[in-house]
């Protein structure tokens, strides 16, 4: 996403900031599927919820899950910077 933001001259110093355009920007304008979005929150509040809570578990499962959508919206967001010809 960062790349993406760099690629249409945006910058943030926050991930909620970058999130929050990422989901004005492409989501709510329909440029990426809304699935996107969701994926992105969800990975976010895990990504905090490790950070910040030493007693956080996640089971293999939820990984699995967040990493199948992670690769998702990394191929997607490939394609929006360097679509095909």
């Amino acid at each position: 996403m960062c790349a993406l933001a760099a690629r249409d001259g945006a910058r943030f110093r926050k991930h909620g900031q970058l999130i929050g355009w990422f989901n004005r920007t492409y989501v709510k304008t329909g440029k990426v599927k809304a699935e996107y979005g969701r994926i992105v929150h969800k990975a976010y509040d895990k990504r905090s919820k490790g950070d910040y809570d030493e007693t956080a578990v996640f089971s293999h499962d939820e990984v699995d899950a967040m990493m199948s959508g992670i690769t998702s919206l990394i191929s997607c967001i490939e394609g929006l910077i360097d679509p095909p010809a």
